[in-house]
């Protein structure tokens, strides 16, 4: 795989895209309350699914990288 700056770059622009779309899909149709729904929860994955992918392992690369700067 890339570099982790790439990988990085690439999983934060497709969840920019995903949200943006997300957002402004409501606006461009009118929809009913259960198409709307199901577009929110679409959203939510979408940044439920970015939290497991980017931030999580950030977290846990940067708890490893302080443990092995102790010992």
């Amino acid at each position: 795989m890339a570099d982790p700056f790439t990988s990085l770059a690439a999983l934060s622009l497709a969840m920019f895209l995903g949200s943006y779309l997300a957002g402004y899909v409501p606006l461009l149709f009118t929809m009913s309350e259960s198409r709307m729904r199901i577009l929110s929860i679409f959203g939510a994955g979408l940044l439920v699914g970015t939290a497991l992918s980017v931030i999580i392992p950030e977290g846990v690369e940067s708890l490893y990288a302080v443990r092995a700067a102790v010992h």
